[in-house]
């Protein structure tokens, strides 16, 4: 055991010694905070300015990429819309024709002359005035509004059985018509007619004009 002389020098020598690493122990506590809180800067660092806009970015691409599929279905299918109505046109094309000789979309009114001549031909009647009226002002009951007509009056010399012939030929012509109006008379005796028919027929077209 050693005298409380030497005891003393002992203790005093060591709190030195205790405050130093006690300090040193401080330092390192607080370096180590300062390590944590530099890691913790520099993650919030990377979050805001590194992974935050990349994020962001993938998202818009994923946005965008998803719009252009939507789109894409849809161009689909309106190409298969006009695929689908160019196979429909195409097919009723050829038919077009006979559609068009129905109701035209102009008046025609040398094809509606010839085929009134054609029909006299056909029975030996004749006409020397054809007289076309248009009646664009007047409303055609049955038909829309952009449906125009006119109508063709003509006097024919002929008989009673060929006028039968002739009404009908006119009435189931394949241009469409009606025939209102038409009056039989005595033939004059110039023109070798027994009957004289007066008729007045309507025709119809097809105008883009309301």
């Amino acid at each position: 055991m050693l005298p409380n002389n030497q005891v003393t020098p002992t203790v005093s020598l060591a709190k030195p010694l205790f405050s130093y690493l006690q300090k040193q122990s401080e330092n390192e506590k607080f370096m180590r905070s300062l390590e944590i809180a530099a890691t913790f800067i520099l993650i919030s660092f990377f979050l805001v300015f590194a992974i935050l806009p990349t994020a962001s970015a993938i998202s818009s691409l994923l946005g965008e990429i998803k719009s252009k599929e939507l789109m894409t279905s849809k161009l689909r299918v309106k190409i298969n819309d006009v695929i689908a109505a160019q196979d429909t046109f195409s097919r009723i094309q050829e038919k077009y024709f006979l559609v068009n000789s129905s109701l035209p979309d102009r008046p025609d009114f040398y094809g509606s002359a010839n085929q009134l001549v054609a029909t006299l031909s056909e029975v030996g009647a004749s006409t020397t005035k054809l007289t076309f009226n248009l009646n664009d002002d007047k409303p055609v009951e049955g038909f829309p509004v952009n449906i125009k007509t006119y109508s063709l009056t003509t006097p024919i010399g002929t008989n009673f059985e060929s006028s039968k012939t002739i009404i009908s030929s006119l009435i189931q012509n394949r241009r469409v018509n009606s025939l209102p109006a038409f009056t039989f008379a005595l033939g004059e005796e110039e023109d070798g007619a027994k009957l004289k028919l007066s008729l007045s027929t309507n025709y119809y077209y097809w105008s883009e004009k309301p």
